[in-house]
């Protein structure tokens, strides 16, 4: 598990990491988060569609190491496997396969590594836009809510295509990351879904 805090927060009490972890969330939407909260929360959102005839949440699939090579035309599928072999073979096929978002970008970027990800996500949420964000759909606010968040320092692990030239930039850095997160439920139980994040601004 990964402990580092990637930025500054306060500690978090053993309870409420495992009711987070164990999908009772108690604890507000809107506070800072741990590199392992986050690596739980994207893990968790992959595939899950915050409503029905959604796409499902894809950061690792389309922007993240899911996803093999950056410019091979957004695959439009993607396989999801449970966290063991044993829970995988019991999934129900019908689960197994989730569609993701089919819009083609000019310039696609994903982290290549899922480290980078973490990184990224997690000072996003700690930030002052992300934390004005997941205030927004705190308790019965708005169902969803997206914004451009700064990385100082920016993070590494990017690679980008550019579709009108197909060159294929590796070893970069994101400035900026896109994210869209949603509320599942409502008040003290909803729980925080992330739909999508991705490097916007790469130097």
């Amino acid at each position: 598990m990964m402990s580092e805090c990637w930025t500054a927060c306060p500690d978090e009490t053993d309870s409420q990491e495992s009711e987070i972890f164990l999908g009772r969330t108690t604890v507000p939407l809107k506070r800072f988060y741990t590199m392992d909260e986050v690596h739980q929360l994207i893990y968790e959102s992959e595939g899950r569609r915050p409503k029905i005839n959604e796409d499902g949440g894809h950061s690792i699939g389309l922007h993240g190491d899911g996803r093999s090579k950056v410019d091979d035309g957004r695959p439009t599928t993607a396989i999801v496997l449970a966290e063991t072999i044993e829970e995988s073979r019991l999934m129900d096929p019908a689960d197994g396969i989730i569609l993701l978002s089919i819009d083609e970008k000019d310039v696609d970027a994903r982290f290549t590594s899922r480290l980078a990800l973490v990184k990224a996500v997690t000072a996003a949420l700690n930030g002052t836009d992300g934390q004005n964000a997941l205030g927004k759909i705190e308790g019965n606010g708005k169902p969803g809510a997206t914004f451009v968040a700064q990385l100082t320092p920016a993070i590494g692990d990017v690679e980008r295509f550019v579709r009108h030239t197909g060159t294929v930039d590796r070893g970069l850095k994101a400035t900026t990351l896109f994210v869209k997160i949603c509320r599942i439920g409502n008040g003290k139980t909803a729980k925080l879904h992330l739909q999508t994040a991705y490097p916007k601004e790469i130097v």
